[in-house]
């Protein structure tokens, strides 16, 4: 609470409560100043393997107070981005707490994962997105939309003196909290990110978040003799070179109404063309 505090503004409510009860339907349900947890997540101290997870959920409970909660998003097609910043300002206090390495790690881990998963899905803001939402569907958008977010950071720090998606951050619950705007739209985001970072995102944003999949690389190597060195080639992976998506349980239902209502699948971002960012 400290963290979140001192890096973007005041708490929006009065007080915030953990409520733990048996059977809860979900392992974390935020609400407005308390979330609602299942006894679940809480483990004897002398077992320390859930000890990430478990501070994660957490720590997106609290963060949803701020955007999810108090900042909710302006229409279906836009939670991804409510989504996305609550995971965002989690791990990036997961990273204070636990390590830059760790950190790292994790995003490599959700890389892996997304390269599996992010097969004829919709792109993040979808504009036929509605509800209810799947399980699957929440669980795709809180693991992809924060590493979309992370690489918009990484582009918008390039300039100097450049504090990123911090600034913005802080700016949209600043105006939460005068209470100009208690909602939040992915066209009003992508317009405060360029106006703070002094450049355009159109070709991002197409890319990134109303285009479907991710971009893939292939890195090999060869010696050259003339100059006496080993280079490393980088080339990029179209995507109709991706195998198909197997069938799984959490997919097959949505997977089957899709085919009977012969819903077309999302087009297809060939190629990326966004410079890559570190």
């Amino acid at each position: 609470m400290d963290h979140f505090v001192r890096e973007y503004g005041s708490f929006p409510y009065t007080t915030f409560k953990l409520c733990f009860v048996d059977d809860a339907p979900l392992q974390v349900q935020p609400s407005a100043s308390i979330t609602i947890c299942s006894n679940n997540i809480l483990y004897p101290p002398d077992i320390i393997d859930f000890l990430y997870p478990t501070t994660k959920l957490l720590t997106v409970a609290l963060t949803a107070q701020w955007i999810s909660v108090n900042i909710v998003p302006k229409k279906w097609s836009d939670i991804w981005l409510t989504i996305g910043l609550s995971h965002y300002m989690a791990d990036i206090f997961l990273r204070k707490l636990m390590g830059n390495n760790e950190y790292r790690y994790r995003l490599k881990k959700s890389i892996e994962r997304i390269c599996l998963e992010d097969i004829s899905r919709p792109p993040l803001a979808d504009a036929k997105m509605d509800a209810p939402l799947s399980d699957s569907t929440c669980d795709f958008l809180a693991l992809k939309a924060p590493l979309v977010l992370f690489i918009l950071n990484q582009r918008l720090m390039k300039p100097a003196n450049s504090t990123g998606l911090t600034k913005v951050i802080t700016k949209i619950l600043l105006d939460a909290m005068s209470g100009d705007s208690m909602t939040l739209s992915t066209a009003t985001f992508l317009r405060k990110c360029e106006k703070h970072g002094h450049m355009r995102l159109d070709a991002f944003a197409n890319q990134y978040i109303f285009g479907t999949g991710v971009p893939r690389f292939q890195v090999s190597q060869r010696f050259n003799r003339k100059k006496m060195v080993i280079e490393v080639i980088l080339k990029q992976l179209a995507m109709s070179t991706r195998p198909a998506r197997k069938l799984s349980p959490e997919r097959f239902v949505e997977d089957g109404l899709n085919h009977l209502e012969k819903t077309p699948a999302p087009p297809v971002q060939h190629l990326f063309t966004v410079p890559p960012t570190p």
